[in-house]
């Protein structure tokens, strides 16, 4: 399987792609992945003898930047989507109520609103033309996923909810209309 942050180059050199952020002497910034020989540094890569780094801008093509024209360079550890959900849940942890924010005793228009606000905020779409890290967008994805399934279950709670109450009504109404014997 082919593995991002590692690219074997066709002389044996084998590169990890390290994320950054680098400002050049214009004041313009770039951020993506600096391509650095496995076995050294990325201060060890803008320190050794040649004149370019190799640079992969996210959602861009791969350049060669010439290393007189950065001003600064900073190591960015982007967090993997599963480090930014926070703790794990475990299983029968599930909080609908939680993934929306809205309380446990809210009504279905509360929690319609909930949910199209936090689907309108997390959705992947609304990031496709910035300049993001997968990981970011890997995250959004994930957070779309949990705000669905809770609203879906919330709804088929409310759904469930509505049913029984119809059968309530049915069975009072029922038994008020049944023939009373007295003895």
């Amino acid at each position: 399987m082919f593995e991002r942050n590692h690219i074997n180059q066709g002389n044996g050199t084998e590169k990890q792609a390290h994320p950054v952020r680098i400002t050049l002497d214009d004041g313009s910034m770039l951020r993506g992945r600096m391509m650095v020989a496995k076995t050294r540094a990325v201060n060890e890569e803008l320190n050794s003898e040649g004149r370019f780094i190799s640079f992969e801008p996210y959602r861009g093509d791969h350049l060669l930047l010439a290393k007189a024209s950065i001003r600064s360079l900073s190591v960015t550890n982007i967090p993997k989507a599963s480090q930014l959900q926070g703790r794990k849940l475990k299983q029968g942890e599930f909080d609908p109520h939680a993934v929306l924010g809205v309380a446990h005793g809210a009504d279905m228009e509360a929690v319609r609103s909930a949910y199209h606000k936090l689907a309108k905020t997390y959705h992947p779409d609304r990031y496709a033309h910035q300049d993001l890290p997968d990981e970011i967008l890997e995250y959004a994805c994930d957070m779309l996923g949990r705000i669905n399934l809770s609203y879906n279950e919330l709804k088929e709670t409310h759904a469930q909810a509505l049913r029984r109450e119809e059968m309530r009504k049915s069975k009072r109404a029922n038994f008020n209309q049944a023939p009373h014997i007295h003895a």
